[in-house]
């Protein structure tokens, strides 16, 4: 048995036409992070109540994160991608007027969401207002939701979290065994729980 996993990093390359090109609404991000709805009066929501604000807060992508992959074969791998990397994606994203780009589950595109906030986390920010605590170089957004399907969805808890679409290039290929693989996410879940 091959106890060797893969981890790529991606980039955008020279190419224009690599990057994100529209934000999914999923039932489980592969981020592992859901995003949050607000009421009229910024309320962390469990149940929406009248006067919804209809926003959705949450990362679209987080800096060195491994994201489980499978290949053709079934054998798992990890991709990450760099605060670079993810910085230059989000000022693309939107130098491209791609805010309006949207589909539920990766499958069905959907109108009546917009992209209406965009940063990159550095320090604290609004983001800790809505309960996240990610490390500098997230990806944060905020989707207006107008399209009265997906905001139910939201609200029954059928979409929890964002996921992206788009096309990247593999600049880094490492290799490691199963061990090593497991101390280095160790190591970065711990980091991640130092910065809370």
């Amino acid at each position: 048995m091959n106890n060797e996993v893969k981890v790529i990093e991606y980039g955008l390359g020279d190419n224009d036409e690599y990057g994100v090109y529209a934000i999914s609404l999923v039932d489980e991000p592969a981020i592992e992070v859901d995003f949050v709805a607000l009421n009229k009066d910024r309320i962390l929501l469990a149940r929406v109540q009248d006067g919804e604000k209809r926003m959705l807060y949450g990362p679209a992508l987080i800096p060195n994160q491994a994201i489980v992959r499978y290949d053709k074969q079934g054998q798992k791998y990890f991709i990450k991608y760099s605060p670079e990397t993810i910085e230059k994606t989000a000022q693309e994203f939107l130098k491209r007027n791609l805010h309006h780009n949207h589909t539920v589950q990766h499958e069905l595109p959907v109108a009546g969401l917009t992209v209406v906030e965009s940063w990159i986390k550095q320090g604290a920010d609004k983001g800790q207002e809505f309960g996240f605590d990610l490390p500098d170089g997230t990806w944060m957004i905020g989707v207006k939701v107008e399209d009265e399907n997906t905001w139910e969805a939201v609200k029954q808890g059928v979409l929890k979290g964002f996921s992206i679409e788009g096309f990247f290039v593999p600049e880094k290929e490492e290799v490691y065994n199963e061990s090593e693989l497991e101390a280095i996410l160790t190591s970065l879940v711990n980091e991640i729980g130092e910065i809370k």
